[in-house]
């Protein structure tokens, strides 16, 4: 269910992203990185934080949605550089997700 939802929800998402173009932005890409993530699609959402961060490197949810894409992809080393850019910018959840990659190297 909460699959079909975050489906569903991607799908919303698009439609209106398509419809305002003009109007994307570092958050929109953030936030649909994160609903990627959820969907259990971290290549996809990587890209969207990596475009987020192209826009704003300073914003740390970006960094930690970047971070944590990386961690599902196996790519630990670079996820642990992704969550200290993330503390670095203050995100609340950034060190919780530096101690649990750093217990895969």
């Amino acid at each position: 269910m909460a699959k079909q939802f975050g489906e569903n929800w991607l799908r919303k998402f698009e439609n209106w992203t398509s419809e305002t173009e003009d109007e994307i932005n570092e958050i929109v890409y953030t936030n649909r990185g994160c609903i990627l993530l959820q969907l259990h699609n971290p290549s996809a959402a990587l890209q969207d934080f990596i475009t987020a961060l192209e826009i704003d490197p300073l914003l740390d949810e970006a960094w930690n949605g970047h971070g944590t894409a990386l961690y599902h992809l196996g790519r630990y080393s670079e996820a642990i550089d992704s969550f200290k850019q993330a503390l670095r910018f203050n995100h609340p959840l950034a060190q919780t997700n530096l101690n649990l990659t750093q217990e895969h190297l």
